[in-house]
């Protein structure tokens, strides 16, 4: 049985967050161990919950969800980021900095492989940095 995948959803639109919620619960293999509908105190609740990937909820691509992406990074969890658009205008500036997209056109189907392929994405540089500095310690 594979681990546990704890997922952190970060959604202002309160539908949306229950109809992921919902979908999610039927694959044994991911649990949400957190939510949030608004970005005030987004990273001291990840740290809390100390998810493996935060999916982030934006009604539109902008400076405020590069911030949100560089604030999650910065905990010392440091999960895979999914960004979750209503809009895919001006995603662009976004791609680099998180390790999944989920689009307006992207089926509820598609959601559990997109999710597994940004931990994927994460994990290696994760791994790779804890490694170079056994490295460099040693």
């Amino acid at each position: 049985m594979d681990a546990l995948t704890k997922i952190f959803i970060a959604e202002p639109d309160c539908e949306r967050l229950v109809n992921t919620m919902l979908w999610l619960e039927q694959y044994p293999d991911f649990e949400v161990y957190g939510t949030s509908d608004s970005d005030g105190s987004l990273t001291e609740q990840i740290e809390a919950v100390q998810p493996d990937v935060v999916m982030l909820g934006m009604p539109t691509a902008s400076g405020q969800a590069a911030f949100s992406i560089k604030g999650i990074r910065a905990t010392s969890v440091s999960p895979a980021v999914m960004i979750v658009l209503k809009s895919e205008n001006n995603v662009d500036m976004m791609l680099a900095e998180c390790d999944g997209q989920i689009g307006p056109k992207t089926s509820l189907k598609e959601m559990p492989e997109l999710i597994r392929k940004a931990i994927n994405r994460r994990m290696p540089s994760s791994v790779a940095a804890i490694t170079l500095q056994m490295a460099k310690a040693g």
